[in-house]
């Protein structure tokens, strides 16, 4: 950690800042709490491209929603997305969809045309174009469908 930019670090309890701004955690830690104060800089930052990394694209706009591991929250997970058929409601008919590439970028750009069983409340999905550019979306869509099935 660079602490020139810094003008306090505050750590939990079982938190330790060691010599070299490496902060250490106990291996039995489960949840602990990091508070940078930043020092006052004139200059605004404006990143000059939107970033495309696409697990951080998901983290950022994805996974408050969604997860990668199965459990349930507001929208269907991506787990085993690849490998498994999902029942859907289309034009208020039930049908069974391969989650394929076709599947995957319908569901990124038209949310709501293909709603996952078990997900019909009206939880509508945002429209993701009006968030991020044609590449973000692309790199969004390459990670969901590169995903590796659950083991």
């Amino acid at each position: 950690m660079n602490s020139e930019n810094l003008e306090s670090v505050e750590l939990s309890e079982r938190l330790h800042l060691n010599y070299s701004g490496v902060i250490e955690i106990h291996p039995t830690e489960t949840w602990d709490q990091i508070r940078l104060k930043l020092k006052s800089c004139n200059e605004k930052f404006v990143r000059k491209e939107p970033t495309i990394n696409d697990r951080l694209l998901y983290e950022l706009h994805c996974m408050s929603c969604h997860t990668l591991d199965g459990n349930k929250k507001i929208g269907p997970g991506f787990a085993d997305l690849r490998t498994r058929k999902r029942t859907v409601t289309r034009d208020g008919r039930s049908d069974i969809v391969t989650t394929d590439e076709q599947y995957v970028r319908e569901s990124i750009l038209q949310p709501q045309a293909a709603i996952v069983r078990g997900y019909e409340k009206p939880n509508r999905m945002v429209d993701i174009r009006k968030t991020l550019n044609k590449k973000q979306i692309g790199a969004l869509m390459k990670f969901f469908i590169e995903l590796k099935p659950k083991e």
